[in-house]
């Protein structure tokens, strides 16, 4: 449940990047605004279709192993956007298809732990609506505390917000991966 709720502050982070890209797009890359309606589709595209993939392979496909496709792909695709915005190359590689592999890699691990989390709820209703009341407060405050810390520092905020959470997944996704072996020693 815990790994949930801190991929879903990952999901408004990340949502947050992507709410900016049609000023990046529109005003610094100069696309029109046509093509960049049709390139911010592939964001959109790429999840329905990591979905429709894990679903196909949903046999084969375990908790921890959806959250390591989630959390490396997510990271190594970020440290290459990343790196490719700081070095200034800002194109339609680094922005759309970089975001939507990010996107790509991180949804089936959060279908499957959102799924695993209410599955384990007594009250099934209660469970999948506080996450949800959940995202939609987180979803206000994100922008809003970044935004500020950002003014209030001098600092761009998002990265640091960005590599934190990332790795207070990982750190997670350790914990799990002990806990998870004790009890399968024992």
């Amino acid at each position: 449940m815990l790994f949930t709720l801190i991929g879903c502050i990952l999901g408004i982070v990340l949502y947050y990047f992507i709410s900016e890209t049609p000023f990046i797009a529109l005003h610094y890359m100069k696309l029109s605004s046509t093509t960049y309606g049709f390139l911010s589709l592939i964001p959109y595209i790429a999840a329905t279709s990591a979905l429709l993939i894990s679903h196909y392979f949903a046999k084969g496909l375990t908790f921890k192993l959806t959250v390591k496709i989630g959390i490396f792909g997510s990271i190594t695709f970020s440290i290459l956007m990343l790196i490719m915005f700081e070095s200034g190359f800002v194109n339609i590689f680094s922005l759309f298809v970089l975001t939507a592999l990010i996107i790509a890699a991180l949804s089936p691990s959060f279908g499957y732990a959102f799924a695993k989390a209410v599955a384990l709820s007594k009250d099934k209703s209660l469970g999948s609506s506080t996450f949800i009341f959940i995202y939609m407060m987180l979803s206000s405050a994100i922008p809003y505390i970044t935004k500020n810390f950002t003014k209030t520092l001098g600092v761009d905020v998002y990265p640091i917000a960005l590599i934190a959470i990332s790795l207070s997944l990982i750190i997670l996704f350790i914990l799990y991966t002990l806990n998870d072996n004790y009890y399968e020693r024992k």
